[in-house]
C-alpha cells in the first residue's frame, strides 16, 4: 500500500504496532489503576511482617469496584537518604526480589496487572553496572511485572522498548506527563494529569487521535475527584486512585468511590468498543449543560452522560434513530422504554450527575414496546452469535448495576479504613526495662528549660505534622505536600526537665559491647550492621558512628544502657546550647533516630535530626543530604528493617531522672 493510504487503524505519522501486539492489548482494559505506596499498612503489615496483597485487592473491590492494575511505588520520597538507588529499593523490600515476585504473582492471580516506576532523575546514588535500560529490563524480568510507569517523563528512553522486549513480553509503558504525538507509537498509556479546566468537559486529544491509548485522570491533592471522573467518563478513559500521596493521607470521599464503582463495570464491559474508532464526543443532547459521548458497533451502542446543569433530571435527554433495539439504563440497572417521536426515539432518563445508556439488538422475532416487530438481526449485518453475546453481556451488566445502585454510598468498614489518626503528638516511647541508674559520665547536662522551638521543613510532597494547638481545619497546611518546594515553619513550645545527652552519636565499638553483653538479636537481620561485613566490628570503624541500625535496634541499645532516644526538642536544645556555649555537640556526621515517631494509621514515620556526610546530588527530588541546619528535620517513612537500616542513620541517647527505674527494696 502507499504511504498516502494507511491501513485501517493506523494514524498518519504514528506506528500503531504496540496496539496491535497481542501481549500489550491488555492495556485497553486497564481503567482503574491504584497507586500503592509500599509504606502504607494496606500493602505491608509491619506487625505481622507480611504483605496484604489479597486484603488490598478485596478492599479495592469493595471501595472502588476493583483495581485493574497497581503502581508499586517504592523509593521516593526516601531515595537519597543513603547511596541506594531505585533498583536497590526493590532488592531490599521484604523477601527481596523473590518476595516482590510473589507479590506480583498474587496481584496477577487476582486479575491485577503490576507497574513499577522508573525515575530518570535518579543519577546521584550508587550506579548499576549496566545502563538503566538494561537494569530496568532485568528487574522487570526478575519480578515479572507488567508495566513501567515513567515518572516525570514526557517520552520513553530511546532504548527502553528494545531492552524490555528482549527480557520480558507484555510490558507496557505509561508516561506521567503529557507526551508528544510520536510517543503514541511507544507508550500505550499516559496520565491525564493537571490538564487545563474548561467550563465543559473537554476531549482528550491523545485518546481522540489513538483511541487505544489509555489515559488515567489524576489530581492527587484534590479532595473531590468528580471532575476527573467526569472527564474519564466522557472520554472512555480511566482513573488513577491515589490516596497515600508519598506519606500524606488524602482519601477519596464516599461519593466519589460510589461513582467509580458504577463506572468501572461499564468500562470493562465495553472495553473494546471504547478503544474503537466509532466514538462521537459531544453527542447532541436535549438538555442544556448535559454532555454526552457515544460509541457504537454493529451490535451495541453506548452513551455516557454527565449532568452539569446543577439540578437532577428525569426527562428525555437524548434522541436517537430507531434501530429496533432494546434500551437500558446502565447507571441504575433497569430497562428503558423510549418514546417514538416522528420516527425517532427519545430516551428519558433519571439523571443526577452521571448516567449511561446501552442499546442492544432485541432477540429475533421479539416485538418492541410500540408493538412493531423487530427485524431479524441475524439477517441484518449482525451475526447471531455476536449479537447474542453482546446482549448477554449487557443484560448481565444491567443486573449487577441494579444491585450496585441499591448499595449504600458509604459503609462502616470503608469509612473506618479511611480515617486517619492524629499525628500532632508523637507516640510515647516504649518503656525501658528496669535498670540501675545509667552512668552519665561524659554526657552533657542540660535543662530544665521552657522554650519555643522553630523548625523549618521542606514539604517534599510528603508534608509533615501539625503543630500542637493547631485548629483541625488548618491541619492541611502541615499535612499536604504541595507545593513541593514550599517550606513549613513549625513553632513548638516544649518543657524540658533536666537531662543528660551524649555529645556524639553511639559508635560501632559501643554497639558491639552492647551486643556482647546483652545477646541482642533483632527480629529481622536484613542489612543489620551491613557495613561490618561480619559479626565483629572492623577496627577501623570502632570510633565511627554506628549505622545500619533501625529504630528498634537503637531503642534496644538505649534500654540496655538505662537510657532512651532523645525527643526532637531535647536534641535541638542541646544543639542550640552547644552552638552558644561550645559544649562539643557533634551533629552532622549521620542523621539520628529520635522519639518523634508518628503513625496516622496508614504511614509510620519518624523525624530525623542531624545531617550526613553523604549527599545525593543532581535532583531536587532527593532526600535532603549533607550538612543540615540544627533548626531543620527530615520526615523518614518507615516500613521494614531491610529498608529502614541505612548507611547514614545512627543515634545517640539521653538520660533523664524521671525515666530511670530504681530497683525496689
Amino acid at each position: 500500500r502507499s504511504a498516502a493510504q494507511p491501513a485501517q487503524g493506523e494514524r498518519a505519522g504514528i506506528d500503531d504496532a504496540i496496539y496491535r501486539r497481542p501481549d500489550l492489548q491488555w492495556m485497553i482494559r486497564n481503567f482503574v489503576c491504584g497507586f500503592v505506596m509500599i509504606y502504607d499498612r494496606s500493602f505491608w503489615d509491619p506487625d505481622r511482617f507480611e504483605y496484604r496483597t489479597a486484603a488490598l485487592c478485596d478492599e479495592a473491590r469493595r471501595d472502588f469496584g476493583g483495581f485493574d492494575s497497581v503502581v508499586l511505588w517504592h523509593a521516593y520520597p526516601r531515595i537519597g537518604a543513603d547511596p541506594r538507588n531505585q533498583f536497590d529499593f526493590f532488592r531490599d523490600m521484604p523477601g527481596g526480589l523473590p518476595g516482590v515476585r510473589r507479590v506480583v504473582r498474587d496481584f496477577q492471580d487476582r486479575g491485577v496487572k503490576v507497574f513499577i516506576p522508573y525515575m530518570p532523575w535518579d543519577t546521584g546514588t550508587a550506579r548499576e553496572k549496566q545502563s538503566d535500560d538494561e537494569a530496568l529490563a532485568n528487574l522487570l524480568g526478575e519480578i515479572e511485572a507488567d508495566g513501567v510507569f515513567l515518572d516525570t517523563m514526557v517520552a520513553a528512553p530511546a532504548g527502553l522498548r528494545r531492552a524490555v522486549d528482549a527480557r520480558r513480553a507484555g510490558v507496557v509503558f505509561e508516561l506521567e506527563l503529557h507526551p508528544a504525538l510520536e510517543q503514541l507509537s511507544i507508550c500505550n498509556g499516559s496520565w491525564a494529569q493537571w490538564l487545563d479546566e474548561y467550563s465543559e468537559i473537554g476531549v482528550l486529544h491523545l485518546k481522540w487521535i489513538e483511541p487505544r491509548h489509555m489515559q488515567h485522570q489524576i489530581r492527587r491533592w484534590d479532595r473531590s475527584h468528580r471532575r476527573e471522573l467526569a472527564a474519564a467518563w466522557l472520554n472512555g478513559s480511566g482513573a488513577m486512585v491515589w490516596e497515600n500521596v508519598f506519606g500524606s493521607w488524602n482519601p477519596w470521599n464516599a461519593e466519589d468511590r460510589a461513582l467509580l464503582r458504577r463506572m468501572a463495570p461499564v468500562w470493562r464491559c465495553f472495553a473494546e468498543l471504547l478503544a474503537s474508532e466509532h466514538w462521537l464526543p459531544y453527542f447532541p443532547t436535549l438538555v442544556e449543560k448535559v454532555y454526552c459521548s457515544c460509541w457504537e458497533s454493529e451490535t451495541v451502542r453506548l452513551w455516557t452522560l454527565v449532568n452539569l446543569s446543577g439540578r437532577p433530571l428525569d426527562e428525555a435527554v437524548i434522541e436517537v434513530e430507531d434501530r429496533a433495539e432494546e434500551f437500558y439504563d446502565l447507571w441504575h440497572g433497569r430497562r428503558l422504554e423510549p418514546q417514538r417521536v416522528e420516527g425517532r426515539l427519545r430516551i428519558r432518563l433519571a439523571l443526577e450527575s452521571f448516567g449511561a445508556i446501552a442499546a442492544v439488538g432485541a432477540p429475533p422475532g421479539s416485538r418492541s414496546s410500540q408493538g412493531q416487530a423487530h427485524r431479524d438481526l441475524s439477517a441484518d449485518n449482525v451475526g447471531s452469535d455476536e449479537g447474542a453475546r453482546a446482549r448477554r453481556s449487557v443484560l448481565a451488566l444491567v443486573e449487577s448495576q441494579r444491585r450496585e445502585a441499591q448499595r449504600a454510598v458509604a459503609d462502616a468498614d470503608g469509612e473506618q479504613r479511611r480515617a486517619a489518626r492524629s499525628v500532632v503528638d508523637p507516640q510515647r516511647p516504649p518503656a525501658a526495662p528496669p535498670a540501675e541508674l545509667a552512668t552519665t559520665a561524659g554526657m552533657i547536662r542540660l535543662g530544665p528549660a521552657v522554650q519555643t522551638f522553630t523548625v523549618r521543613h521542606m514539604r517534599r510532597e510528603c508534608g509533615c505534622y501539625p503543630d500542637p494547638d493547631t485548629p483541625s481545619d488548618r491541619w492541611d497546611h502541615f499535612l499536604m505536600g504541595k507545593p513541593h518546594d514550599g517550606l513549613i515553619e513549625h513553632r513548638v513550645r516544649a518543657t524540658l526537665g533536666p537531662y543528660w545527652i551524649d555529645p556524639k552519636p553511639v559508635t560501632n565499638g559501643q554497639f558491639e559491647a552492647f551486643l556482647k553483653a546483652s545477646g541482642y538479636r533483632p527480629r529481622c537481620l536484613d542489612r543489620f550492621l551491613h557495613h561490618w561485613g561480619g559479626r565483629t566490628c572492623p577496627a577501623e570503624l570502632r570510633d565511627r558512628p554506628v549505622v545500619y541500625v533501625d529504630l528498634d535496634d537503637a531503642r534496644a541499645y538505649a534500654a540496655w544502657a538505662g537510657k532512651r532516644l532523645p525527643t526532637e526538642w531535647e536534641w535541638q536544645y542541646a544543639a542550640e546550647q552547644s552552638a552558644q556555649r561550645g559544649l562539643g555537640f557533634e551533629h552532622d556526621r549521620v542523621f539520628e533516630w529520635t522519639e518523634s515517631v508518628r503513625d496516622d494509621g496508614h504511614t509510620r514515620f519518624v523525624m530525623l535530626r542531624g545531617g550526613s556526610e553523604f549527599e545525593a546530588k543532581g535532583s531536587i527530588w532527593y532526600f535532603p543530604g549533607g550538612r543540615q541546619p540544627i533548626d531543620s528535620h527530615a520526615k523518614f517513612l518507615l516500613i521494614y528493617p531491610g529498608l529502614d537500616r541505612c548507611a547514614t542513620i545512627g543515634f545517640r541517647c539521653v538520660a533523664v531522672e524521671s525515666d530511670k527505674r530504681r530497683p525496689e527494696h
